[in-house]
């Protein structure tokens, strides 16, 4: 078994629900709504939702989602749930579903970031993305255009 994950965030859908699953990635968006907390995490793979029930979460959790910020590298455990019918993302493929967080570790907190990686209607400046390349290449788009050129190189061979 990996060290950090036993799926990646795509590959979890509804046959996965009330199993005990681990994952890691990058905190893609946090949200606080009162007695839910959601963190969206994201890897190379795909994008899935967690929450923690704060009314049960213990202080511990509840601190360390405190001090989470966006980009940092987390590792969740926790029991993947079906979401209600009004809360499903049909935009999302991991939409049905989510991880009711029992474990949050955080790898590696990340530093204030020059830029949303998530936001995919902003036009940055080149300059500031090549200086901040690492963040850039976690970018949607640049990962389509990676891919894109791998599979070209590997038929041209």
């Amino acid at each position: 078994m990996h060290p950090y994950r036993t799926h990646n965030c795509a590959e979890l859908n509804k046959n996965h629900v009330l199993q005990q699953v681990k994952i890691s990635g990058w905190v893609n968006k946090k949200r606080d709504h009162g007695d839910l907390l959601f963190l969206d995490i994201r890897d190379h793979f795909g994008l899935i939702q967690c929450v923690i029930d704060a009314s049960n979460a213990a202080k511990k959790q509840i601190d360390k989602f405190a001090r989470i910020k966006l980009e940092s590298v987390v590792t969740i455990t926790g029991k993947v749930i079906a979401r209600t019918s009004n809360t499903i993302n049909k935009n999302l493929a991991t939409g049905e579903i989510e991880i009711a967080i029992e474990e949050l570790i955080i790898e590696s907190m990340s530093e204030q970031i020059p830029f949303q990686v998530n936001d995919e209607n902003s036009n940055y400046p080149e300059d500031l993305r090549l200086k901040y390349r690492f963040l850039d290449l976690r970018r949607t788009e640049m990962q389509k255009n990676l891919k894109l050129r791998s599979e070209v190189i590997f038929y041209l061979r």
